[in-house]
């Protein structure tokens, strides 16, 4: 027995667990076909994790162990075991009457640059000072510059966000080349004299104006009470916290 819990509660919580077979066999589940290179899978099951699906490569959906994990990190699901020849053949009942779909791309991107639009837009107007990097984008002749990770932090995977669900498939890299198609880049820029890494996009996303030079200067005097290390040279690599 385990401690704290009596047998009944446990026979309770394990007989809690959702039934994928039966959901399949009675179509509460859903696979999704994208015609990408290579092909992705997106797996709905509608009574747990409603419109939320789950995105996977072939690979991927193949596991069972794969799909279970990924259950449980999208959907808080615990699901039981069950055999690879089992999972084989509720996979086959999905196939048959999975939906195809164009490849996503394009929509997940224009999703992201959308949530960075929101995002950068509420600061545009804000007065700044250097430390204030850290905690939100800032903005100075007609461009945005901000740190990934407060990006995630305050939008792309806030609890609000109706992007929240995909944080389990956007890994950074695949973000990287969403914002470097849109005309990002990353550099070192001078915060009152200090260097730091950061992300600079264009005001227009899609129409990056000439490249500014020097300094960025705060618009009021605040204290900077960050201190940055001066990084001490440039390279095309992005740097691990990025």
């Amino acid at each position: 027995m385990v401690m704290g819990m009596s047998d009944a509660d446990i026979k309770k919580l394990f007989g809690s667990k959702p039934d994928l077979a039966d959901a399949i066999t009675k179509a509460d589940v859903q696979l999704k076909r994208f015609d990408s290179d290579p092909p992705r899978y997106e797996l709905t099951w509608f009574h747990i994790g409603g419109d939320t699906p789950i995105s996977l490569s072939g690979d991927e959906l193949w596991s069972w162990a794969t799909v279970q994990k990924a259950i449980f990190k999208v959907w808080k699901q615990v699901i039981d075991d069950m055999k690879p020849s089992d999972w084989h053949k509720l996979l086959t009942i999905l196939n048959n009457n999975q939906v195809n779909a164009d490849e996503p791309r394009a929509s997940i991107a224009a999703e992201v640059l959308d949530i960075l639009e929101n995002w950068t837009e509420r600061s545009k107007s804000l007065k700044w000072s250097a430390g204030d990097i850290i905690h939100r984008p800032i903005y100075k002749d007609g461009y945005f510059y901000f740190k990934m990770a407060t990006f995630e932090s305050g939008a792309l995977f806030a609890q609000n966000s109706r992007f929240y669900y995909r944080r389990y498939d956007m890994p950074r890299q695949k973000v990287h080349e969403i914002l470097k198609r849109a005309g990002a880049k990353t550099l070192v820029k001078k915060f009152r004299g200090k260097g730091i890494w950061v992300w600079q996009i264009p005001e227009d996303f899609n129409k990056p104006n000439e490249l500014p030079q020097g300094e960025l200067t705060p618009d009021n005097d605040g204290n900077n009470s960050e201190e940055h290390k001066v990084e001490p040279e440039r390279t095309d690599e992005i740097p691990p916290d990025f």
